[in-house]
């Protein structure tokens, strides 16, 4: 899996960078021989005003199904990427299930037509 992480609006610290590459390892363990690419999208929308203006995207390709893309904004880069982390997982599951079920049901329909 290829991880790709970019920023906007700061300067990443090898800390964060390895905080976010573990995070999203753990995340997206269950679906490591799937995904070949992640993109991670990290900003701070304020700059040093501060608030709730910190956004994580990432975008996940998994071959067969697309991309697939989630984002979160909080009040630490940590919890978006947290957030947008546990979101992605979600939502690769479900893409990946109707994914299954619609090849199935094309199974399904040619064997009841033959």
């Amino acid at each position: 899996m290829n991880l790709s992480i970019r920023v906007h609006g700061f300067a990443l610290r090898d800390e964060f960078r390895d905080y976010v590459e573990r995070r999203l390892d753990r995340a997206m363990s269950r679906f490591r021989g799937r995904i070949t690419s992640l993109t991670v999208q990290l900003s701070d929308v304020n700059g040093p005003r501060g608030g709730v203006d910190k956004v994580c995207l990432i975008t996940a390709v998994v071959p067969g199904v697309g991309e697939i893309a989630a984002g979160e904004k909080a009040d630490s880069l940590s919890a978006a990427t947290d957030l947008a982390a546990r979101r992605l997982k979600t939502r690769i599951a479900s893409m990946i299930s109707k994914h299954r079920t619609r090849g199935q049901s094309s199974i399904r329909t040619m064997a009841a037509t033959a």
